[in-house]
């Protein structure tokens, strides 16, 4: 069982925050993690978090992120909900066609083939 609780809107305090805003601050706080060299999981790694022909388990999403300083604030999962993101490991969490996943049961996405 995932310790990661997924997040579902971009919402905070009730008003949904335009993607543009999310878009803007998640950059500010990935150029803030690289100023002060915290410890972001995916910087140099961007391939592990979203460029897989697999989707990574629950468990393994998580452990990805593990001890990652923007987990708690819920950056990268917002980041991901207000932009859509196909596919990917964003705070934690895996997504796909732009949702959560939440079961390892769940059908894998897979691309359309090339005609």
């Amino acid at each position: 069982m995932s310790n990661v609780t997924p997040i579902t809107s971009t919402r905070r305090k009730g008003k949904r925050r335009p993607v543009g805003v999310v878009k803007d601050e998640f950059n500010e706080t990935m150029a803030d993690a690289g100023r002060n060299n915290w410890a972001t999981q995916c910087k140099g790694r961007g391939d592990e978090f979203t460029d897989y022909e697999v989707r990574p388990t629950l468990a393994e999403a998580e452990a990805l992120c593990h001890g990652c300083v923007l987990l708690k604030g819920g950056e990268c999962q917002e980041f991901a909900l207000a932009t859509h993101a196909s596919i990917g490991v964003y705070g934690g969490v895996p997504f796909q066609h732009g949702r959560p996943v939440r079961s390892d049961d769940e059908p894998q996405w897979e691309e359309k083939a090339a005609a």
